[in-house]
């Protein structure tokens, strides 16, 4: 049975801006346990749900959720797995995958910033790389995208 919510969480969530010049940061409220797997977890669905303000665009493929997120405050590490569109809906190219893991490294540096490692994971397994441009195939250090 779930804990009753604890209230709100003011989280900052990062996107592309609409002309690729940079990244905007969008401050949001998501609704709290006070667990820090759901609070990924629901960080990371309003990352791919897309951005409400305007000038931003999603860095995430159309049609990806986030299925699942752990984290391990002790080792201060993260894992994320979001469904296979993340991949086969991708466009490819060097930028895109930069702006794509930058919108999700960077929002967990914010939201989390004792994190010091994250592996990201497509429908349960790990991922060499998204298009063939950056390699995912070990966790990454999320202050390094920020």
């Amino acid at each position: 049975q779930p804990a009753p919510l604890s209230g709100d969480r003011a989280v900052v969530l990062v996107f592309p801006e609409w002309d690729a010049m940079g990244y905007v940061a969008e401050q949001r409220q998501i609704p709290s346990r006070l667990r820090a797997d759901e609070d990924l977890l629901t960080l990371m669905e309003s990352l791919c749900a897309g951005p409400k303000i305007s000038g931003a665009v999603s860095a995430i493929p159309e049609g990806t959720r986030a299925l699942a997120a752990l984290y391990d405050p002790q080792n201060k590490r993260g894992v994320l797995e979001f469904s296979v569109e993340l991949v086969t809906r991708h466009p490819g190219g060097s930028a895109a995958e930069a702006a794509t893991m930058t919108s999700i490294l960077r929002t967990v540096a914010l939201n989390f910033p004792e994190t010091t490692s994250c592996l990201i994971l497509v429908d349960g397994a790990q991922v060499e790389t998204l298009k063939g441009h950056l390699n995912l195939d070990k966790p990454l250090d999320p202050r390094r995208w920020l």
